[in-house]
């Protein structure tokens, strides 16, 4: 135990020496946290010992709550859980900084992206926080559940509900439209409509499957040569059937390199399409959006620029299930750039943004 402070090994065999506490939490499903008034971890219960792996039965001891659940915004050594500069927006930060000046029970949600076998994992989590004494010290019990998987089914539903509906429902009144006129200029008027309504409505139903068997792992990769310009040619003619084209550029870098490759092209369309969309999105009329790619050091680079800069409060949320172009609880784009490009093409996915040069989201595969 060399290393941890006196006091929190006082702390923790007096919390040990609580039988019926450690049963009681021991006896819980969900993670059980106990924290001193510094904000460092006194005890947990079973559940954490065995998601966590801790080589020893006090590897827990004097840590924070941020780095018993792997936070990434706490892995290296220089940034501590609730200084780095992302952590003003942790609910569970929040928690921790604001509880010990309260009596009741608070619960809150918040999503933590933490390090899992060295691929970053995207939870949410259900946080209950009770300050308590135990043999006349104050502490704090953190109560973590885990409810991803509940988060995903919504945002699946939500998107289902929304957006696939709306869809299927224009193609509907168009449909509705030709067969009641029966003429054949309102059917060459409405023809190109009603193909780009039902590409986006196939669209729409396979990327929300892909992300479905994504998240549980289930994805299969099927891995074959493929040409750059050929994918982003196709992405280009994918992206003019979008409404979020009209009146808008879409244009191919004139130093767009040719790079032969192994990947699986239907995922990598899948990709690039989203960011094609989110710039989209993200223009306004009579802006362009540029499509790129380069080959350097053994990769391949793709890129999307747009003109609009992603405000610097949001910017450390981007890649989060919840964030979306479109608006509150719209969309899972950007968050199925980073699961599918890193978690099953093996790539790199990341983007910069500046007031004055815009935004641009890269994808880097190995080549």
């Amino acid at each position: 135990m060399a290393g941890i402070s006196q006091s929190i090994l006082s702390d923790y065999e007096s919390i040990s020496k609580n039988e019926a506490f450690c049963a009681l939490t021991n006896a819980m499903p969900d993670m059980v946290l106990l924290t001193n008034s510094q904000r460092k971890v006194v005890y947990v219960n079973k559940t954490v010992k065995e998601i966590s792996g801790f080589e020893s039965t006090t590897g827990f001891l004097d840590r924070h709550p941020g780095e018993i659940i792997s936070c990434i915004n706490q892995i290296s050594l220089f940034d501590v859980c609730g200084f780095h500069q992302n952590c003003s927006g942790c609910e569970l930060n929040c928690q921790l900084i604001n509880r010990f000046h309260e009596n009741a029970p608070q619960m809150h949600e918040s999503k933590i992206i933490s390090l899992v076998d060295g691929v970053e994992k995207q939870f949410d989590f259900l946080i209950t926080t009770t300050p308590t004494q135990i043999d006349g010290k104050e502490y704090l019990i953190i109560l973590i559940k885990d409810i991803s998987a509940q988060k995903r089914k919504q945002a699946l539903e939500r998107i289902f509900f929304h957006d696939i509906i709306n869809l299927a429902g224009s193609l509907n009144g168009i449909i509705k439209l030709v067969t009641s006129q029966q003429s054949k200029e309102i059917f060459d008027k409405y023809l190109p409509a009603s193909l780009r309504l039902s590409g986006e409505l196939m669209d729409e139903i396979n990327s929300q499957r892909d992300i479905s068997l994504a998240e549980v792992g289930e994805l299969a990769i099927k891995n074959e040569w493929v040409n750059s310009i050929q994918v982003i040619s196709h992405v280009e003619e994918m992206l003019t059937y979008y409404k979020e084209s009209k009146d808008k550029q879409i244009r191919i870098d004139e130093q767009f390199e040719d790079v032969e490759f192994i990947s699986d092209k239907r995922i990598l369309e899948r990709i690039l399409l989203n960011m094609g969309k989110n710039a989209l999105e993200s223009s306004i009329t009579g802006e362009y959006i540029l499509l790129e790619c380069k080959k350097e050091n053994g990769t391949v680079t793709f890129s999307v620029y747009n003109s609009k800069p992603i405000e610097p409060e949001i910017q450390s949320r981007v890649f989060h299930r919840s964030f979306s172009t479109k608006g509150t609880n719209r969309g899972l784009g950007t968050y199925s750039m980073k699961l599918l490009g890193e978690g099953f093409l093996g790539g790199k996915v990341w983007f910069k943004s500046h007031p004055q040069e815009g935004t641009r989201f890269f994808l880097s595969l190995p080549a």
